[in-house]
This record gives C-alpha cells, sequence and structure tokens, in this order.
C-alpha cells in the first residue's frame, strides 16, 4: 500500500491486485500508519481511497484469516484508521471500480440482501428466496406497486437468528421487474426517511445542505444543523467551520459562509443562519455522524 500526493489531494492506493485488494494484517497496518500521517497534513482537502488493479477491495484476506494469520491486531488497526478517515478535515472518497453494486443491513443479514448482476449492472437483484421486499408509503405504511418509489422493507423468509418481519429500512427507492435473473431488483437508494426534516413546510434532506456545503473549499465537511423554534416559525442554524489554514482568513471565510446562506435559500427554498465555527470544534463522527440537533418543542 502507498500514498500519492497532488497539491491538496492525496491518494491512498490499496496495492495487493493479485488477491484483489483484500486485507491482511500488513495492509491494515499500512492504512493506519498512511492514514495517521495525512491526518496530521491540515492542509489537505480531498484524500482518495482506490484499488490497485480491476478492483477496490474484495473484504477481508479469508485465506490469513483461516490459517491463523489474522490477529486482534488487523482489526485495531483498521478500526483506528477508519476513526481517522471519518473525523480528518479532508473530503474521503472511495473511488470503488468494483464489478457490481451490493446490497445488505446489519439488522438483516449484513452484505448479501442484494446483488447487482455483472451481465446487466442494471441494479441489485434481491434474493427473494430468502428475503420478502416491499415498499411502502412511509407516511401511511401502504404498500405501493412496483415502480412507485418508496420506503423498503425485507421480511426474512428463511433466517433462523432473529429474524425480521416486515422490518423498516428507512431507505427509500424503487422495486423493478426481473432482467438477469428471475427475482425482482432494487433500484439504488435515493435517501431515508428519518433524514428528512420539515421546516417552515419544506421538506429538507441534510444531504442538499452537504452538497452546498462542499462546493466552497474554504469550507471542511464537518456541519451540523440545529432547529429551533421562535414562536410559529422555524429556525435553522447551519454551523460549518472553516480549513485549519483558512482560518485567519476571515473575510474570505465570511464570504463563503455568507454564499452558502444564499445558496440554501435560492436552492432548497428555506432561510437559514449559517454560523462559522472555530476549526475542529464541530464533533467529530465515532460511527454514523449526528448532524441534526433538533431543539423544537413538540405539542
Amino acid at each position: 500500500m502507498y500514498s500519492e500526493r497532488d497539491g491538496r489531494v492525496a491518494t491512498i492506493v490499496l496495492n495487493r491486485p493479485h488477491v484483489l485488494n483484500c486485507a491482511n494484517e500488513q495492509w491494515a497496518r499500512d492504512l493506519n500508519t498512511i492514514v495517521d500521517d495525512l491526518a496530521a497534513d491540515h492542509q489537505l482537502r480531498l484524500v482518495v481511497l482506490r484499488g490497485a488493479g480491476r478492483a477496490f477491495c474484495s473484504g477481508i484476506d479469508l485465506t490469513a484469516l483461516a490459517g491463523g494469520e489474522t490477529t486482534m491486531a488487523f482489526f485495531r488497526n483498521w478500526e483506528t484508521a477508519l476513526r481517522k478517515l471519518e473525523t480528518m478535515d479532508a473530503i474521503v472518497l472511495a473511488a470503488v471500480q468494483s464489478h457490481c453494486d451490493l446490497s445488505g443491513l446489519s439488522e438483516v443479514i449484513g452484505p448479501g440482501v442484494a446483488a447487482e448482476c455483472v451481465e446487466t449492472k442494471d441494479g441489485s437483484v434481491i434474493w427473494e428466496d430468502h428475503f420478502y421486499p416491499e415498499v411502502i408509503d412511509p407516511e401511511t405504511g401502504a404498500v405501493l406497486s412496483d415502480g412507485e418509489c418508496g420506503e423498503l422493507v425485507f421480511t426474512s423468509l428463511t433466517k433462523e437468528a432473529l429474524p425480521v418481519i416486515r422490518y423498516r429500512t428507512r431507505d427509500l427507492t424503487t422495486l423493478l421487474p426481473p432482467t438477469a435473473r428471475s427475482m425482482r431488483r432494487m433500484a439504488k437508494v435515493t435517501g431515508r426517511t428519518d433524514d428528512m426534516l420539515i421546516i417552515r413546510g419544506v421538506n429538507v434532506f441534510p444531504s442538499q445542505i452537504e452538497e452546498l456545503i462542499l462546493r466552497h473549499a474554504q469550507l471542511t465537511p464537518h456541519y451540523v444543523l440545529e432547529l429551533s423554534r421562535e414562536g410559529a416559525l422555524d429556525q435553522l442554524t447551519v454551523k460549518v467551520e472553516p480549513h485549519r489554514d483558512m482560518a485567519d482568513q476571515s473575510d474570505m471565510c465570511q464570504r463563503a459562509a455568507t454564499d452558502l446562506q444564499r445558496q440554501i435559500k435560492s436552492y432548497i427554498g428555506v432561510s437559514a443562519l449559517v454560523m462559522l465555527c472555530d476549526p475542529g470544534t464541530i464533533e467529530r463522527s465515532i460511527g454514523k455522524a449526528k448532524r441534526v440537533i433538533d431543539a423544537r418543542a413538540r405539542g
């Protein structure tokens, strides 16, 4: 494994192409060392992970695992590297060049609930002999017809330990007819029902605001949306922070915040106050990031 630098962009190359870049103990150790070095460079704007050869990463090295060569050091290095990637100031992207998409939920079985066919690559095929899928209206719970977008629901058919019945995934997608296989497909997930906020009658997804934040090179990808209510009106405050090497350029950072505030109104349709915070003060994620603090009183 090695890293490449081009100005403020770094690329980490997973370099085990002969085994589709599967992860062993040395792989995890090298990743942790490289990420540790990159996380200390606050001038970085973008970190890209890619795999050498024809695959991104095919998972853990099963041969090493079966041979007893994978110790707890592997998991410690892997966990530490992931946490650093999640919390660094730079945007982190994975350049996945795998042959097909794979879908799964830890509550159902993990990876393997659905997989895209290499022949068609036109949506993940749901293994309906093991998992019965439905798409419902997230508001009413009514079952929708194939082709209509709604919330994906699963019932396990063969799972014996911890079966699930009409488990609501909160993922928004569409069920599609079969093509390469005899079972139905699911379209790419377009959003989540539990991410949606209703602010002054407007449906707002945090990902919409995140997309606007990422347009500004002066700002890190870390943010928090705070909702409050003054009288009868909802108030939205978007907390962002500048990159550390931009913190002393207050005029430029303030212009970015003002421009972001204008874009939120123009593109999403709600008024917001954009607040600049000191670098590193917005809480970093440990696992899934907590992006929304809703302090509105519930009546």
